[in-house]
């Protein structure tokens, strides 16, 4: 009778942890993702920000996006931007973006000083650029430019797991 009842016990303390893990919101997500980029850009810290993206396209016949995304330098200064380090991984055998990072910040209204609402990220590749907005709210936005035509209109995306993007 007890050898179940331990193996139960040690089935949900490795299980409970990775399925907490997993149980994040996509604001939670979100929030971290933006707010560690932010610091970063401010105190000139280095800690990795990671969020995943999945944008499913119902009634479509375009592919959906999924991708992650990986910054590991971040600044605000314009002479730092050219320091800026991030990386946008596509799940889907695609090209993969492999242009300088841009990225800004939105706030509300037009002043700097207001809450961070979110950031957005270009990323530059040899066909065209990919616009991809984080907010803390959990939602996302992605659109793709091909140089000489204009930008696709974005499409709402989910912020998921870095993981699960992979």
């Amino acid at each position: 009778m007890k050898k179940p009842i331990i193996a139960l016990a040690v089935l949900v303390a490795v299980v409970t942890p990775a399925a907490i893990a997993k149980q994040q919101s996509a604001k939670q997500i979100a929030t971290h993702f933006v707010n560690t980029v932010d610091k970063n850009a401010m105190g000139g810290e280095d800690e990795v920000a990671s969020v995943g993206i999945t944008c499913p396209v119902p009634g479509s016949n375009i592919n959906p996006f999924t991708g992650a995304i990986l910054i590991s330098h971040a600044d605000y200064s314009l002479a730092g931007q050219s320091k800026q380090r991030g990386v946008l991984m596509i799940k889907k055998p695609v090209d993969q973006p492999d242009g300088p990072l841009i990225f800004t910040v939105q706030n509300t209204g037009d002043d700097f000083d207001g809450p961070l609402l979110g950031i957005d990220l270009q990323f530059d590749q040899p066909n065209g650029t990919f616009y991809i907005s984080v907010l803390k709210n959990g939602s996302a936005t992605v659109a793709a430019g091909l140089k000489g035509k204009k930008s696709s209109n974005p499409i709402k995306c989910k912020v998921i797991p870095f993981d699960d993007a992979r």
